[in-house]
């Protein structure tokens, strides 16, 4: 059996830890490259940046949910996307700040 995915790794992550994530990530490795150059240029420090590597696929990774709560289902829905929210208001205000 060959390596395994990113994405795969993330899963397996999820059922070992119970943990949410939300990923930045580029349509390809070009892109993925721009992005994470460009972020570490303007000094972007909300999140950690991830390093270009063979296998990683991200720009950026960020726990939504550290320890989910599984018994109040509409809770968690609601943090989830709260906090994904969030994210994107925050990655689109640094983009569109130095469009």
């Amino acid at each position: 059996m060959g390596r395994k995915s990113s994405i795969d790794e993330r899963r397996d992550r999820l059922h070992e830890t119970n943990c949410f994530d939300v990923w930045l990530a580029g349509l390809n490795k070009k892109v993925q490259k721009k992005v994470i150059d460009f972020l570490k240029k303007v000094k972007f420090d909300q999140y950690p940046i991830s390093e270009r590597q063979t296998g990683v696929d991200s720009i950026i990774e960020s726990a939504l949910i550290e320890q989910p709560d599984f018994d109040q289902p509409e809770q968690l829905t609601f943090q989830i996307e709260n906090n994904v929210l969030d994210f994107i208001d925050n990655i689109s205000n640094i983009l569109y700040a130095s469009a």
